[in-house]
């Protein structure tokens, strides 16, 4: 992207750079050519998408910059690597020593003309490029992901959230957004795949099998014959229909309407992997050929194998991938920061990237179904309510009854979840790794939030719900945090603590996420 998108950006800011080297004698002998390589190392090599330098440099500020120079020194092949610690301290807004003070104040401009730099260095080069290459599992490849860090560890996880509920309480937190390359509900099917490396391996290889008349050979030459899809861009399309495709909504009538979405969305994914075709540069015969695939793979009728054989391979990844949703639901409304929910996301939502997320959203139906739930509750009560609707994890109903629940929660606890401390809670016992438990505390309130994960290992088979005899002797520990008895704010119940301890047998039932609310300790205070 800097050598092409952004090249002319890159030259205006080297040019400006040349003259500042050209104030000082240590430095006015570096080149032109010299100054722009280095300066296209550094961009390359930031790690966020900008700095936020000002009159001062912060500690984080200053540890991106030089982290991103050293990377820069290491992999560069410029003969005379002294050029960085020049770009080093120039985007640091340090001036030499004695400089006069139109040169400092020149320096400083410049760090911050840089910083606005990076920012659509990052944006075109990794989320508009490098996101739509490196596809081994999709669900990571979204903003503000790392695609080459494959998860947290538990204990990284809650410093993660200890450090948000210190520095950054009230900063948004979101699942999906307007610019998600695939919604949250997406990325947590997505993610199943984590869980079942061997029988994806598998499968692959079958559609694979399945699909290869369906390949068009474009052209042949010294490379030999080159087919489309690439492996690639058909790796990427099965992992997004396991992750998108509803048989329920989007076979029969729906097909045609599913069919035009999946087709936009990989003709866009290829465009932006700028591999095989482009915006700048399109391939139309790449293009029609990939096309063609999409509407053969998803082809109604009796003869086609694979659609039927999708439509079987979705019911699992779809059972625990609702459940994956749930408990992300459940941490994004109870963790430190405020949560941003994107346009229909209180409901489940199996959106691509825009413009498909930009479709209309049935607010009124949406409304309806809340009316629907409260009027069961009028008439069964709210515990009854709440084991019918965990039943299906994978129903509308269920992803909103926990979402308004929640937020119910948070109008009624404001200062606790706006200002409340993070504290994470031990677990343990047989299927602690299946756990997550951490309270929010001020004054005199707590809530307790536990949430289980891996659900494949967990549960075994799709059907089951994460309740009862799965979690053995599991629990969490609260050591001495309440007095007297919890309410679980999802279903009502009230919930004993035995010896400083919550068995998950006893709090699970149906949802993968418990909420408690109680009175903390005074000793705790």
């Amino acid at each position: 992207m800097l050598r092409n998108a952004l090249a002319s950006d890159l030259t205006m800011l080297a040019a400006e750079l040349s003259r500042i080297a050209a104030a000082d004698r240590r430095t006015r002998d570096y080149s032109l050519g010299t100054l722009r390589r280095a300066l296209a190392d550094v961009a390359a090599q930031m790690p966020v998408y900008r700095t936020y330098i000002a009159e001062r440099v912060s500690s984080s500020d200053r540890r991106y910059v030089e982290w991103a120079v050293g990377a820069a020194t290491r992999r560069s092949r410029t003969a005379d690597v002294a050029v960085f610690g020049f770009v080093r301290d120039v985007l640091l807004g340090r001036a030499p020593p004695g400089a006069p003070a139109v040169l400092r104040a020149r320096t400083l401009a410049f760090a911050r003309r840089f910083q606005q730099f990076t920012s659509p260095v990052m944006a075109k080069g990794v989320e508009d490029t490098a996101l739509y290459r490196f596809n081994r599992l999709a669900s990571l490849n979204d903003v503000g992901s790392e695609p080459d860090s494959f998860g947290l560890t538990i204990r990284a996880f809650h410093a993660a959230n200890a450090d948000r509920a210190v520095n950054w309480p009230h900063a948004l937190i979101a699942l999906s957004t307007h610019d998600s390359k695939r919604s949250a509900d997406v990325r947590a099917r997505i993610d199943v795949i984590s869980e079942l490396p061997s029988q994806w391996r598998l499968l692959l290889r079958r559609w694979r099998t399945m699909n290869r008349r369906r390949r068009v050979i474009l052209r042949t030459g010294r490379r030999g014959s080159d087919a489309a899809p690439s492996r690639n861009d058909e790796y990427l399309l099965y992992q997004v229909l396991l992750g998108s495709f509803r048989p329920e909504r989007d076979a029969g009538d729906g097909l045609a309407a599913y069919t035009e979405r999946i087709d936009g969305y990989m003709i866009k994914a290829a465009r932006e992997a700028k591999q095989e075709t482009s915006w700048v540069n399109p391939d139309p015969d790449y293009e029609r050929a990939l096309s063609g695939f999409v509407q053969a793979v998803l082809a109604p009728g009796d003869s086609n194998a694979f659609l039927a054989d999708l439509a079987a391979q979705v019911e699992p990844i779809a059972w625990f991938g609702a459940l994956n949703s749930l408990a992300m639901a459940g941490i994004h409304l109870t963790a430190p920061g405020v949560p941003d929910l994107y346009r229909g996301n209180e409901c489940f939502d199996f959106s691509l990237v825009d413009p498909d997320n930009r479709r209309p959203v049935d607010f009124a139906g949406h409304a309806a179904l809340l009316e629907r739930i409260e009027g069961r509750i009028d008439e069964a009560g709210i515990e009854a309510t709440a084991a019918e609707l965990s039943r299906d994890p994978r129903a509308d109903e269920a992803k909103l009854f926990l979402t308004w629940r929640l937020l119910q929660l948070r109008r009624a606890e404001p200062a606790l979840f706006r200002d409340g401390d993070y504290r994470p809670l031990q677990v343990g016992g047989a299927a602690a790794e299946h756990l997550v438990a951490y309270a929010r505390c001020t004054g005199a309130s707590v809530v307790v939030v536990i949430v289980a994960r891996l659900f494949v290992k967990l549960l075994g088979a799709p059907g089951r719900l994460p309740e009862g005899d799965v979690w053995g002797d599991a629990a969490v520990l609260l050591d001495r945090l309440v007095e007297g008895e919890l309410v679980d704010r999802l279903s009502g119940r009230r919930v004993q603590v035995v010896d400083g301890l919550i068995s998950a047998a006893s709090v699970f039932a149906g949802f993968p996420a418990v909420v408690l609310t109680g009175q903390r300790a005074a000793a705790q205070r």
